[in-house]
């Protein structure tokens, strides 16, 4: 998918992230049938000569596709409110138009009130259907070809996510000329790598995607679908599509990152990691009497879990309302994306926890921050936004101060200046004092989602926990990317790509992983001791399918003609799924 100025263009056959098109909110899996039509004004142009050419001429020139879209649920409500409304605008002239009637038949005579009466009953039965056909119509065709359509009516933001649509051949009159028969090679982003890194022909910052949807993107995913949708459309990624897999590790805590005194934030992004579109993370250590200061991510949810040490955060809801919270290692916290909140180390000695993001081009080092805004806003707007004088600002920072030090916080959480007005769903979840979801010969896995943690709509987390030895089988996500890091021990993980690519990359604590949505894994515990794996995933609901799974799901005898083996074999065989296989089998 790409932008094409206030259109988008979207390739015949190409699926829609799971983003709602008009809000650009999560989806959640909820799709509606949408069909377009263009070409229809050339025979009406036609038909104006001559009716029986402008029908000719009609029916030749236009062209109808069909499609699913997302819509986020509050779309619906709204779409189903403005069907209920034609149907009662409609409901309420019929009526009109039959009192009308009745009136003109019952007094023999047609004066201005029944004849008043009628036309505003067969007005609003036009206007009611009208607004009814413009309520389940979201989106319109502005032009559609052999390869490519294009549509208006896209949420700017949805659209915000896409790469351009690339420079075409200009005609005489300056007018794009047989955009749809451009080559579709032409069209894929171009990849060039130097390290760990995209060079800006690969992605510019005026073309950088700014989010992810993360069940989709690829993952979009956000992935987003051209560069961050890779995943959740049929163009495949350059990155992706090559003859070799690229690699698909990174060593987060041996990189450079921002460093204030004690306190370091580390990122892994697309830009570290270019493989990792779906999903970024920021390793972080707060110092005592440290904290992150007041800021919001315009492009991403932050999912966090807490290593070491004691966080205390205070996260702003849209409404105002205000959650404080303290939280111990293996405490979780989800901010969906644009709240405002802070971090803060808790007590007299200094934490470590793991942020991760659902959009790899998410940048922790381009958040917006409190001080930043207000040392570049005028005193004098200042002022008069908090009616305070405007010295009052005069020894405010000017920079943006990102870790702020000061004393240690008072162990009880203190006061708001507003009082305890306290959201309807909480940001925190206590993931590892939960028994773990499941327990196996060769470990356990811990996992929240969204029907555990209910306001974590688009990630779910994972703890997973092997034997010497042990693996966690061979395994695809058909709906979300999986970004791992290691909190300790030695895995080896390897990635299967089709075509016969295989990949294996070995990682020790501090190291990450990407794996790209749909794409064939495992994680073996490769060291001499227990392992312990954090992973997240761009989507609210877990899903995978196993090899194991898939084994003990067909009969024995499709297995054997499968594989050309014995039918007997196969009986022995797994019966259901491993999950994670012990270290001696």
């Amino acid at each position: 998918m790409w932008r094409d100025g206030k259109l988008l263009v979207v390739r015949m056959g190409e699926s829609f992230p799971d983003r709602c098109i008009k809000s650009n909110l999560p989806a959640d899996g909820k799709q509606v049938e949408q069909a377009v039509e263009s070409g229809g004004e050339w025979g009406l142009l036609a038909y104006v000569l001559s009716p029986i050419f402008g029908e000719m001429i009609g029916a030749l020139a236009r062209r109808r596709v069909q499609f699913f879209v997302g819509l986020s649920d509050r779309w619906k409500r709204k779409r189903r409110r403005a069907y209920i409304v034609a149907g009662g605008i409609i409901a309420l002239s019929i009526g009109s138009m039959l009192w009308g009637i009745h009136l003109m038949q019952r007094g023999g005579r047609t004066d201005s009130v029944e004849i008043w009466t009628l036309v505003l009953g067969i007005f609003g039965i036009l206007g009611g259907l009208l607004w009814g056909l413009n309520a389940s119509t979201l989106v319109t065709a502005k032009r559609i070809t052999d390869e490519f359509y294009w549509l208006k009516g896209v949420h700017r933001d949805f659209l915000a996510e896409l790469p351009p649509w690339p420079e075409k051949k200009k005609g005489w009159l300056g007018k794009n000329l047989w955009p749809g028969k451009t080559r579709p090679e032409k069209l894929q982003p171009e990849h060039s790598q130097s390290g760990n890194t995209l060079t800006e022909k690969t992605m510019s910052e005026s073309t950088k995607p700014t989010t992810i949807a993360p069940s989709s993107v690829a993952g979009a995913p956000i992935a987003p679908a051209g560069v961050v949708l890779t995943a959740s459309v049929n163009a495949p990624d350059p990155l992706l599509s090559g003859p070799e897999l690229p690699s698909f590790k990174f060593a987060l805590e041996k990189s450079v990152g921002k460093t204030i005194g004690n306190s370091v934030g580390r990122e892994a992004t697309v830009e570290q990691l270019p493989i990792s579109k779906g999903i970024a993370g920021v390793s972080m250590w707060l110092e005592p009497g440290v904290m992150r200061e007041l800021h919001w991510h315009a492009t991403a949810a932050e999912w966090a879990f807490v290593i070491s040490g004691r966080v205390r955060t205070t996260v702003i809801h849209p409404t105002g309302e205000a959650e404080t919270n303290d939280f111990e290692p293996g405490d979780v916290w989800y901010f969906p994306r644009g709240y405002a909140h802070m971090l803060q180390c808790l007590g007299n000695e200094p934490t470590h926890f793991i942020l991760i993001f659902d959009n790899g081009y998410f940048s922790e080092f381009g958040t917006f921050s409190i001080s930043d805004w207000i040392g570049h806003a005028p005193p004098a707007l200042l002022a008069k936004n908090f009616g305070l004088p405007a010295e009052t600002f005069k020894d405010f920072p000017r920079e943006e101060v990102y870790f702020a030090k000061g004393p240690l916080p008072s162990e009880q959480q203190p006061p708001n200046l507003h009082g305890l007005q306290t959201p309807p769903e909480t940001h925190k979840f206590r993931m590892l004092a939960e028994p773990p979801h499941s327990e196996h010969a060769g470990g356990r896995e811990w996992r929240v989602d969204a029907s555990r943690f209910p306001i974590s709509t688009t990630m779910t987390g994972v703890v997973l926990e092997l034997e010497p030895g042990a693996v966690r089988e061979l395994h695809w996500h058909p709906t979300s990317d999986e970004w791992q890091y290691v909190i300790s021990g030695q895995v080896s993980v390897t990635l299967f790509g089709s075509h016969g690519r295989f990949r294996t990359e070995t990682l020790e604590a501090g190291d990450v992983a990407y794996i790209p949505q749909g794409f064939g894994h495992s994680i073996e515990n490769i060291g001499p001791d227990r392992c312990r794996v954090l992973i997240g995933f761009n989507t609210g609901h877990y899903k995978a399918i196993g090899l194991s799974q898939w084994i003990a799901g067909n009969p024995a005898e499709v297995l054997a003609t499968n594989f050309g083996q014995p039918k007997a074999l196969f009986e022995k065989f797994p019966k259901g799924d491993v999950f994670i296989a012990p270290g001696n089998p």
